[in-house]
């Protein structure tokens, strides 16, 4: 009866071996008993959880289609339902003590050699399997009966949970500020917990307002309890209102709600109080250390605390809308935080963090703002020197000013404090910083790493998907950057970013015209078209059809004025207009552009320092016809540390370029160029093929 069930079950998993989303739940439902049924019969009969298993037939399958040469590791990994190959080959490792690669010459020398059957007597067969049968029995029963202790002990229900969005019921507007700071806090100090899987801010957020059931918003999170409040403020005193929900049963896990009447004084004891509540309840074990930075004030003064919780709510306004506005607000009331709390060092860290993310946008750029992040975020340190944040951006800091081993003190320090639970976190931070440096390498090396420790899927994994894709492409790997490509949009069905991917790749592999189609695609789905339209406009260009690239030029001023937007200068619709011989507009276009360039290179923006602003000068001088200056900031680009394929690609046919193509200047760039792209491409082949990818 036991063999059939599990030939059931083996039945149900090979069936749906592909599917990488295909879980415990489901072969569960597909079994026909609840997932705990499923959990006890497995470990009774074959002492696993249902992931085990499941996990155990897919690397079964694995080996077998490893006897395929035909087949990639890279394929065979999403044949047997892993969504990436390097989490396939580490699991494949722990299983077999071998990875994927080494499996088919593991199969090829230990075939056995058969040898000659020696015949045995009879009579002594029987007493010798007997006692062996006896041994067996004597040394399996203890065993077994530990074992199923042991994993009845390991089906504790996981410690997971997410802090819902508080609901605020005040009666007087502009108080939300507080009762959403309410939430966050006591999130911040459950995230302190290592014992404690606690979904993010960025996870939970869209839970605001929802009318989901708990139900459904726990199977989506993946999360086995939830906290859910609502406050209400009425002159000086909140009053708070928390339950502590266990998903499965529905059970509020208190006997009755968490309802106190607080005000500022009271409001830190409050959030120490929850946080350690729903710790106890949870059964997780606190270190001291996380007590004390639990039970930690970050400021005594109630009024600069008030001041930071509308900054927070500030900066949340500028995220969703990217409104200025707003963010000089937030920025204000962090400065009048710290006029109140000169020690308040959360309040410092917000204002480094402000100094630094605008260093390369925004209006609230200064050329002395990079310093600034640097100071604030070390008075942070000197009120909280485990303020693994301030770490993080002092390493920022000296990574945009060149001091790279003294960038990676910090990094490290900021390592050291984080949540050790929150390691695929932060490789996946390092993934996103060696992107925006455009060190593709070193970001796919990091992709590797989250890939390889992920324990759920984080609410950036999507955007993280979609870079991965240009790395790929930008090193001289179109073919795994289409794997990755058609992974982000099966997952996510995000075929706008899937299109906009593969026009990039086939554009920078020479096939204009399939980058058109795959553009036009890009058009037909686009809400806001520009950048669609840009797009076309530049194939076009690159297809020397200037004819059909001035229409998409007019379209582009269309889009602007239907927004009421003002038409912003472009080096293409500059070079188009100066085709048609428009001087009075191709001068708007190109003298505009010039003079943002320039102002870039005065204040040493963040465009200047990767040499994206000497490029478009040189872009914008070529085609002015001012072949010295076009020459001299092309010259800026040998002092880039690597070179990827997209600059292969424009210039060689970039047509912006041909008045100075044929110098000799720029066919010596051109080696350069080639050059150091080839040493980037070889160094991640090499890395490909130890990963078993290629």
């Amino acid at each position: 009866m036991n063999n059939s069930f599990i030939q059931k079950l083996i039945g149900l998993v090979e069936a749906n071996l592909a599917n990488e989303n295909f879980g415990p739940e489901d072969l569960a439902k597909e079994a026909g008993i609840s997932r705990s049924n499923l959990n006890r019969k497995l470990r009774f009969i074959l002492n696993k959880n249902s992931s085990q298993f499941i996990k155990e037939i897919r690397l079964k399958k694995a080996k077998e289609l490893l006897q395929n040469k035909e087949l990639t590791i890279a394929e065979i990994s999403y044949l047997v339902g892993f969504g990436s190959p390097t989490y396939f080959s580490s699991c494949f490792h722990e299983s077999f003590g071998h990875a994927p690669s080494e499996q088919r010459n593991l199969e090829q020398e230990n075939e056995p050699e058969e040898q000659p059957v020696q015949p045995k007597s009879k009579k002594r067969k029987r007493p010798k399997i007997l006692i062996g049968l006896l041994v067996v029995l004597v040394v399996l029963i203890p065993i077994s009966v530990f074992l199923i202790y042991k994993g009845s002990k390991n089906a504790v229900k996981e410690k997971s949970i997410a802090v819902l969005p508080f609901a605020d019921y005040s009666p007087e507007e502009g108080t939300t500020y507080i009762i959403n700071g309410l939430q966050e806090e006591i999130l911040d100090k459950l995230e302190k917990i290592e014992d404690l899987r606690v979904k993010s801010r960025t996870a939970v957020e869209k839970y605001k307002d929802t009318k989901l059931s708990i139900s459904t918003i726990a199977k989506e999170l993946k999360v086995n309890y939830i906290l859910e409040g609502s406050g209400q403020k009425i002159g000086d005193n909140i009053r708070i209102r928390l339950q502590l929900i266990e998903t499965a049963s529905g059970n509020h896990l208190w006997s009755k709600p968490f309802e106190k009447e607080v005000n500022n004084k009271t409001l830190f004891d409050i959030q120490e109080e929850v946080a350690l509540s729903v710790a106890d309840e949870l059964g997780a074990i606190l270190t001291p250390d996380e007590k004390t930075r639990i039970t930690k004030k970050p400021t005594q003064n109630p009024a600069a605390y008030n001041y930071y919780l509308r900054g927070i709510e500030y900066m949340k306004l500028h995220g969703s809308s990217w409104n200025w506005d707003e963010l000089y607000k937030a920025k204000q009331n962090f400065e009048l935080a710290i006029k109140l709390d000169t020690t308040f060092a959360e309040a410092y860290v917000q204002l480094a963090s402000i100094y630094m993310d605008n260093l390369a946008r925004g209006e609230l750029f200064k050329p002395q703002y990079l310093d600034s992040s640097f100071i604030m975020a070390s008075k942070a340190l000197l009120f909280d020197e485990k303020n693994s944040w301030a770490y993080w951006l002092r390493g920022t800091y000296y990574e945009r000013t060149g001091m790279l081993d003294k960038a990676e003190e910090e990094f490290a320090k900021n390592a050291r404090f984080e949540k050790k639970s929150k390691l695929n976190s932060r490789y996946m931070a390092f993934y996103f910083r060696f992107c925006t440096n455009e060190d593709y390498y070193n970001a796919i090396v990091y992709f590797f790493k989250y890939q390889e420790t992920k324990t759920e899927e984080l609410e950036s994994e999507r955007a993280m998907l979609h870079n991965v894709c240009y790395c790929f492409n930008f090193l001289g790997f179109p073919q795994t950057a289409k794997l990755y490509c058609r992974k982000l949009l099966n997952q996510y069905n995000d075929s706008l970013n899937y299109f906009y991917i593969m026009a990039d790749i086939e554009r920078t592999s020479g096939n204009f015209e399939s980058a058109v189609n795959f553009d036009m695609k890009c058009y037909e789905i686009d809400t806001t078209k520009t950048k669609s339209l840009n797009n076309l406009l530049y194939d076009q260009i690159l297809l020397r059809d200037y004819v059909n690239a001035y229409k998409y030029v007019i379209a582009l001023e269309n889009e602007y004025s239907k927004t009421g937007r003002d038409i912003e200068p472009d080096i293409l619709s500059g070079y188009i207009y100066l085709k048609k011989g428009d001087t009075k507009k191709a001068d708007y276009h190109l003298k505009g552009i010039e003079q943002k360039l320039l102002k870039e290179l005065e204040s040493n923006r963040f465009n200047e320092q990767l040499f994206h602003s000497y490029w478009n000068l040189a872009v914008v001088y070529s085609v002015m016809g001012e072949k010295r200056k076009a020459l001299d900031n092309l010259k800026m680009l040998k002092n880039r540390k690597a070179d990827f394929v997209w600059l292969v690609h424009c210039l060689n046919y970039y047509p912006c370029f041909d008045f100075i193509r044929d110098e000799p200047e720029f066919i010596e760039l051109v080696k350069d160029v080639e050059a150091k792209y080839q040493a980037g491409h070889d160094r991640l082949g090499k890395l490909l093929k130890e990963k078993g990818l290629m």
